[in-house]
Parts: C-alpha cells; structure tokens; sequence
C-alpha cells in the first residue's frame, strides 16, 4: 500500500492515472513496473 499526504493526493493521483492511461497499465502494473525501472538504473549506475 502506497500512502500518501493530503496535499499529494490529487495530484500524484492525476500523475498515476495519466501514465496508466500511457502505458496501458492498471495500478498495480505501473508500480511494479516503476519500481524495475528504477532499481535497474541504479544498478547500471553502480
């Protein structure tokens, strides 16, 4: 579960829907997928 605090809601809900629209994911794909993404850039930084 992802939190979040009352002033990031909208927006950050706004971003997520946008990029699931993008990419074709639902909420949980896009995360996961984030979250690859993410941690692969830092190893290939390292």
């Amino acid at each position: 579960m992802v939190s979040y605090q009352e002033q990031e809601i909208e927006r950050l809900s706004l971003m997520e829907s946008s990029l699931m629209d993008h990419y074709g994911y639902n909420y949980s794909q896009l995360h996961k997928n984030l979250v690859r993404e993410k941690y692969y850039a830092l190893k290939a930084a390292l």
